[in-house]
């Protein structure tokens, strides 16, 4: 790890990975090294505490945190409920400073739509206090009114939109593209060197060629091969999306 550029003390999430690939190794490393400080959730319990935010209430209820050791790991606490009688656990609601989000499409005005799973974006959007989305497509106005029931991120939750292709590279955008699993395989086994050997050959490599050595997003994207991109879009297989 280089100290200089490192500077998250404390995060707050739910189990993170790299899904069929397995645990991220950096985050294994620094908890393990004691350096970092971690505010550990289900993914459920996570959810919740994005939609709690966006309901504007302090906390919510849930029932998968008790009897285990989630309880010690979190703000969380343990209470009777008042009706039931039975034990049920609180976690607080979760006031993002900064909400990042890719999107299917949006209008120009921030009205977006998400197809496939919506992954809490909606709730993360409205919990935090300053949104910015990003959008594989800007469509018009009247696409959104045609088909408002599709709009799962209203305009007034948006603070700053892009239009971004690939905004969502390595991981998939239904109907767009699908997960690079190379890539992301690739990033994983230079940290897991690194865990493993202490050695950051591999990890800084990566890091200089594909964040340090990236001046804007289009340098990033310029470093991933056409063949690449258009694999990708393949896999998608076309999923039936509406952006007209």
């Amino acid at each position: 790890m280089d100290p200089d550029r490192f500077s998250i003390k404390r995060a707050e999430f739910a189990w993170w990975g790299y899904e069929v690939i397995g645990v991220a190794p950096l985050l294994r490393y620094l908890t393990a090294n004691a350096l970092i400080e971690v505010d550990d959730y289900t993914n459920y319990g996570m959810s919740v505490r994005f939609k709690a935010a966006a309901m504007g209430i302090p906390f919510i209820p849930i029932r998968d945190h008790g009897g285990s050791d989630m309880e010690l790991v979190n703000k969380g606490t343990m209470m009777k409920c008042p009706y039931t009688g039975r034990n049920i656990y609180l976690v607080p609601a979760c006031h993002p400073d900064v909400g990042l989000v890719h999107v299917s499409a949006a209008d120009k005005n921030g009205n977006a739509r998400i197809f496939g799973a919506l992954c809490t974006c909606p709730e993360i959007t409205m919990a935090s206090t300053y949104s910015i989305v990003t959008a594989e497509r800007i469509i018009p106005e009247e696409s959104i009114r045609n088909y408002p029931n599709m709009t799962e991120i209203p305009h007034p939750a948006v603070d700053s939109l892009v239009e971004r292709s690939y905004g969502a590279y390595p991981g998939a955008c239904y109907g767009f593209h699908w997960f690079d699993m190379e890539h992301i395989k690739m990033f994983r086994a230079a940290g897991e060197d690194f865990r493993q050997t202490g050695d950051k050959t591999k990890l800084k490599e990566y890091y200089d060629k594909y964040v340090f050595g990236c001046e804007d997003y289009d340098d990033f994207i310029e470093k991933i091969s056409y063949k690449t991109l258009d694999k990708l879009n393949k896999l998608d297989g076309g999923q039936p999306i509406i952006l007209a």
